[in-house]
């Protein structure tokens, strides 16, 4: 089912992803812009190239899942676990793929922000909530401290050193004491 691709590519609600239209995939930003149906929050998220070969394949415009649309959220759900008990898999609904979408954002480092963004969530603890089984393997510090790769980074000119000035106090040495100044003429020898 593309749909499913799109949920676990997407992290949307069931609902959203369902009644997405060509015109809201926008290919020249790689960008899948939408108001939430539950919220009416905008979303716009960028997609890879698992995301990119799911609307390819439908109609360039209108409802990329015309007969999904249709269905009330109760019927998509039941349809859900139907197919995945004729696979043997038990335990879990088209809302697992927001959990996991949650998980797979927290375990790859994605920032916080970005995720609570993506799946609409306002509040920190509810996005906890649904990351809270996500196991984050953190890098080696040494890792983070060993020089990064330049291949990627522009350089930017250096300068040419400032040309010399002629200052007065060049080669002289001032030294103060109490109310007396001394000054002294550094030889070259």
């Amino acid at each position: 089912m593309r749909l499913l691709g799109l949920l676990w590519h997407l992290g949307g609600s069931q609902t959203d992803i369902a009644t997405l239209c060509a015109e809201n995939v926008v290919w020249s930003s790689r960008t899948i812009g939408y108001v939430r149906n539950k919220t009416g929050s905008e979303v716009a998220i960028r997609f890879g190239e698992g995301v990119a070969e799911i609307p390819r394949l439908r109609s360039s415009n209108g409802l990329l899942f015309p007969q999904i649309a249709r269905w009330r959220e109760s019927d998509r759900a039941k349809a859900f676990l139907r197919r995945c008990r004729l696979v043997g898999v038990s335990g879990i609904s088209l809302h697992s793929y927001r959990y996991a979408w949650a998980e797979r954002a927290a375990t790859g480092g994605y920032p916080e922000r970005y995720a609570q963004l993506a799946l609409g969530h306002r509040s920190r603890s509810v996005h906890a909530a649904y990351a809270r089984n996500a196991r984050v393997e953190l890098p080696a510090l040494e890792d983070y401290e060993a020089p990064r790769p330049v291949n990627n980074v522009i350089p930017l000119p250096i300068p040419p050193p400032p040309a010399p000035r002629s200052d007065p106090h060049d080669g002289v040495a001032v030294k103060v004491t109490g109310n007396q100044t001394k000054t002294a003429t550094l030889s070259e020898d």
